[in-house]
C-alpha cells in the first residue's frame, strides 16, 4: 500500500472488462483505438496501456510526442497515434525511429516526416486530421485534395489514416443529431478525395466514445474509445446504460489526520487533501465510516468535513472522495457536477498523486 496520505486506486481488471464490453459493440473488422492521453485521464498511462494491450487494443492515442515516447520506453509496442500536431525541430526523427504515428495538417509537417524517414530508411507514419465542425485542429475538407497532391511524391511519408472528431455526439437532440450527420457527410467528402489518389484509402476514423455508443453506423474502419474505457458514460442516460455496462475504475482516498474542532455545532475532521491535490473548492461531501460527511471548507492542502451524528472517528480512518465505502458511493461524475466541469477534468487532476493498482498487469499494491 502507499505511504501517502492522499492516493488514487485503479482497478485494471475493471478497465479490461470495460474494454471487452466496448469491443463487443463493434463489427468484426472495426479496429479499436484506446485513448490514454493525459496519463490515461489520471489513471496511469503505462499500467493502463499494458492492460489494454493485453486485452486486445489495436491502437493507442496520446496527446503529445512525449507521452508516446514514455509509452515506448515502458515497453509498449502497439501503434501509437499522437493527436496533437506540430513538433519541435528534430523530434519527427525520434518519432519515426520509434514507429510513432503523427497527426498532420500541413504539407510542411508531412515533408519534415518524409525527410526523417528517408534518412532513417523507414516509413514515416501519419494520420491526416480533418476539421469537419469541431472548430479546432484540422485541415478543411476543401483543402484535402491540395494536401494529397502536395504529399504524393513523398516516398518516405506514409499516410496511414485520416480522421476527424464529432463535436456534439454526446448530446441527444434533433439539432445535435443533425449536426453530427453533417459532420459525418463532410468527412465522407474528405475520404472520397483520398480514394481518388490511386494509393488506396487510408484507415478512416471519426467515432469518439459518444459515437461508439450512439452512432454505430459511423464506426468506419476504427473507433476511438476514451472516457468509456474508464467507466464514464458520455451522455449518462438510460439508453447508454442499457446498451453497455461500464464500471468506474478509479477511487480517490485519504485519511483523517485530526478530529476535534467544532464549527456551527458540528464536530470537525481535518483531511490532508485540498485544492493542490485536485479537490474542487465546490466539493460538497466525502464518505466517512460509510456515511456522507459534508465538506465545510476546502483549502490548499487541507479540508474540513463535518463528522456525521453518531459516528465515532479517529485519526487514521479512511475517507473516500471518489468511490464506494459501505453502501454509498460518490462518483467522479457527481464531483464534476459540483465543480461545474466534466468528469475527465476531475480524474486528470489526480495524475500527480501516488497510484495503487489492483489486478491486470499491476500487482495489488504497486505504485505509480
Amino acid at each position: 500500500m502507499t505511504q501517502s496520505l492522499v492516493w488514487a486506486e485503479v482497478d485494471l481488471d475493471i478497465i479490461a472488462a470495460n474494454f471487452r464490453h466496448i469491443k463487443r459493440l463493434l463489427r468484426g473488422s472495426t479496429k479499436l483505438l484506446a485513448v490514454v492521453k493525459a496519463d490515461a485521464y489520471g489513471h496511469g498511462a503505462l499500467p493502463v496501456a499494458r492492460t489494454l494491450a493485453k486485452a486486445g487494443a489495436d491502437y493507442l492515442a496520446v496527446a503529445t510526442a512525449d507521452e508516446a515516447l514514455a509509452l515506448r520506453e515502458g515497453g509498449i509496442e502497439l501503434p501509437i497515434l499522437v493527436l496533437n500536431t506540430g513538433l519541435p525541430d528534430g523530434q519527427e526523427e525520434v518519432l519515426v525511429r520509434r514507429d510513432i504515428t503523427q497527426t498532420v495538417c500541413t504539407p510542411e509537417l508531412a515533408a519534415a516526416i518524409d525527410r526523417a524517414a528517408r534518412r532513417l530508411q523507414k516509413r514515416g507514419l501519419a494520420h491526416l486530421k480533418v476539421e469537419t465542425g469541431m472548430g479546432r485542429l484540422g485541415i478543411g475538407v476543401e483543402e484535402v485534395p491540395a494536401f494529397l497532391r502536395a504529399v504524393a511524391s513523398l516516398r518516405g511519408f506514409y499516410l496511414e489514416g485520416i480522421y476527424s472528431h464529432f463535436a456534439v455526439a454526446d448530446e441527444d437532440t434533433p439539432f445535435h443529431n443533425r449536426y453530427t450527420l453533417e459532420q459525418y457527410n463532410r468527412f465522407l467528402e474528405a475520404l472520397a478525395s483520398c480514394s481518388n489518389t490511386g494509393r488506396g484509402r487510408p484507415l478512416a476514423h471519426i467515432a469518439n466514445s459518444a459515437a461508439i455508443l450512439n452512432y454505430p453506423q459511423y464506426h468506419l474502419d476504427m473507433v476511438r474509445a476514451g472516457c468509456i474505457i474508464y467507466g464514464f458514460y458520455p451522455r449518462g442516460d438510460d439508453k447508454e446504460r442499457r446498451l453497455i455496462e461500464l464500471l468506474p475504475a478509479l477511487s480517490w482516498k485519504t485519511v483523517v489526520v485530526q478530529v476535534g474542532g467544532v464549527t456551527e455545532g458540528k464536530r470537525m475532521a481535518l483531511l490532508p487533501v485540498g485544492r493542490s491535490h485536485g479537490l474542487p473548492p465546490a466539493a460538497r461531501e466525502v464518505l466517512l465510516a460509510g456515511r456522507r460527511a459534508a465538506v465545510v471548507k476546502v483549502e490548499l492542502d487541507h479540508c474540513e468535513v463535518a463528522v456525521p451524528e453518531n459516528v465515532e472517528i479517529a485519526p487514521g480512518a479512511e475517507v473516500v472522495l471518489i468511490g464506494r465505502q459501505g453502501e454509498d458511493e460518490i462518483s467522479a461524475e457527481e464531483v464534476a457536477g459540483w465543480a461545474g466541469t466534466i468528469t475527465e477534468e476531475i480524474t486528470c487532476r489526480l495524475g500527480n498523486l501516488p497510484h495503487v493498482f489492483k489486478g491486470g498487469s499491476g500487482a495489488e499494491g504497486s505504485l505509480y
